[in-house]
């Protein structure tokens, strides 16, 4: 059955020309298959080879660095790996974090236990009918 992953390719630094990009992708489908010429997936896909396939489409390009974002099938598998010269730079799951609202505005508030009273007892169920509590 295999894992399912969405690639996004992109360049994010020292850039070749789309056509280059483009063109490698499109000479190298059988290894580039898990990205599209435009750098994207249309269809989740099972790249178990994107290491190396990276690693090699890199090493055509030594001087731009590349980043590949994958999105797994499973709710939060989300990571990015970059390529710079042949090889694998930099691996980094990626770490969820919430911002969190502004609390500061909000007054604090003292509160103070108080006894509680019952003026009534709750009332008694029977069958359908409320019986009332003195």
């Amino acid at each position: 059955m295999g894992y399912y992953t969405n690639y996004t390719l992109t360049q994010v630094k020292n850039p070749i020309p789309d056509s280059w990009f483009a063109g490698y992708i499109k000479a190298h489908k059988d290894d580039m298959y898990g990205v599209d010429e435009d750098g994207d997936t249309t269809d989740a896909c099972k790249w178990y080879e994107h290491n190396e396939a990276m690693q090699a489409f890199s090493k055509a390009f030594p001087t731009t660095v590349f980043k590949l974002h994958g999105e797994g099938e499973e709710s939060g598998d989300l990571w990015e790996k970059y390529y710079y010269g042949g090889k694998l730079l930099f691996n980094a799951p990626v770490k969820m974090t919430f911002d969190q609202p502004d609390l500061s505005k909000i007054p604090s508030v003292t509160i103070e236990e108080a006894p509680v009273t019952l003026k009534a007892e709750p009332p008694e169920v029977t069958g359908r009918k409320f019986k009332k509590g003195l």
